[in-house]
Parts: structure tokens; sequence; C-alpha cells
């Protein structure tokens, strides 16, 4: 993954969190431009917490060497994750019983 296409990413996230395609309308353009350089809609600052903010303002960032890799994109995903589900059996806990479950299948065929 490029940084490019951690920007692409990044900006499919925001077009998913402000509900339509970037670029529509009249001020479609200055919208692009805005996001182009680094500037967040108020809606959606307003509306979503600010570690997803953040996370997809460097995602965005107008100099591709400041944007994340697609390892750090992935771990940021993971902390969003467990962030929005804190319980006693939170995502991280099951995806490690899955696989442990899967290796204990695993030996039981040999």
């Amino acid at each position: 993954m490029t940084k490019s296409d951690v920007f692409s990413l990044g900006a499919t996230i925001y077009e998913l969190l402000i509900g339509r395609q970037l670029g529509e309308g009249s001020d479609g353009a200055l919208e692009w431009h805005s996001l182009r350089d680094g500037e967040f809609s108020v809606l959606v600052k307003s509306r979503y917490s600010g570690y997803l903010i953040e996370f997809l303002q460097k995602m965005l960032d107008p100099q591709p060497q400041m944007r994340p890799s697609a390892v750090q994109v992935c771990r940021g995903a993971e902390n969003m994750i467990e962030s929005l589900f804190p319980c006693e059996n939170d995502v991280t806990e099951i995806i490690r019983l899955k696989a442990e479950n899967e290796m204990l299948r695993r030996q039981l065929e040999e």
C-alpha cells in the first residue's frame, strides 16, 4: 500500500462519514481542495471521536511522507475497534480465541 493508497482510503472513510461522495454539489471542488489541505468539515469534527478525526487527518496529510504506513493504518483500525467495543469479550480477545481454536483444530486433524 502506497502513501497515495493511504490517502485514498482516508478519503473513502471521510465520504462514509459525510454520507456522500466528495466533490458533489456547487462547493464540491472547494471541499476537495480543503480536504487536500488537511481541513475537515466542522460537521465531521463535531460528530465523531477525536481519535478518529486525528487518525483520518494523518491519513489525509497533504505531505505523503507524513501519512501512516499500511501497518500503522491496520494498528490504528484495531485501536479504534477496541475503543468502540470495550467489554470483557473485546474484539482482540475474540480474534485471539479464533486463532487458538484454529490451531487446536489443525492439531486434532493431524
